[in-house]
């Protein structure tokens, strides 16, 4: 029980945070998930939401941006991983089966128009809030300039809005969020 183990702990003067479990303790944590199937809903999309809804707004700390930046530096991929990756990926594209794909659009500019006044102008209308969900993404690089009808030449402000990086991943498929909103704005794209 976790008052009796805070209890033992403070009586020997431990912090219970990063401290080592006992083997008692050990002996009941495993017996008391024998038995029990072990959840495969990590990747539902109803889990992805919960996760998604639980981080909104959240933001790492500096300190912990530069110790993940630190654990990957000097990691280095073998050079035939590195051919296996790339191949991959242009076959994928060639073939119009990976998901960025879209007939051959995502490789067009943006035109000269579709600069940083444009996308200002169209945060300021939006108030800086996601269409799709409400978060704020004033002063942050999570506001992305949506192209409603998905053609990058057509910087109509009628056709331009603002949604976070989560939502605006989402109505281009790179992840599986869903909502009601995302699947009308996925059927305007590429029409």
């Amino acid at each position: 029980d976790a008052p009796e183990t805070r209890a033992a702990y403070s009586r020997q003067g431990k912090a219970m945070i990063g401290s080592k479990r006992t083997e008692e303790q050990r002996k009941k944590m495993s017996d008391s998930k024998k038995g029990k199937k072990l959840s495969i809903n990590a990747y539902a999309p109803e889990s992805i939401e919960k996760r998604r809804i639980k981080l909104l707004g959240r933001s790492h700390t500096p300190e912990s941006n530069q110790k993940r930046s630190d654990s990957q530096k000097g990691k280095e991929f073998s050079e035939s991983h590195r051919i296996h990756l790339t191949e991959n990926i242009r076959e994928r594209v060639r073939s119009g089966k990976h998901n960025w794909y879209r007939g051959g659009i995502t490789s067009d500019p943006y035109p000269s128009e579709f600069g940083s006044f444009l996308k200002r102008q169209i945060r300021i209308r939006d108030n800086h809030r996601c269409r799709s969900c409400g978060v704020n993404v004033y002063c942050s690089k999570l506001g992305h300039v949506h192209h409603i009808d998905g053609n990058k030449q057509n910087c109509d402000p009628s056709n331009l809005m603002l949604l976070c990086a989560t939502c605006h991943n989402a109505v281009h498929s790179r992840i599986g969020l869903i909502s009601p909103y995302i699947e009308m704005l996925k059927s305007k794209l590429y029409k």
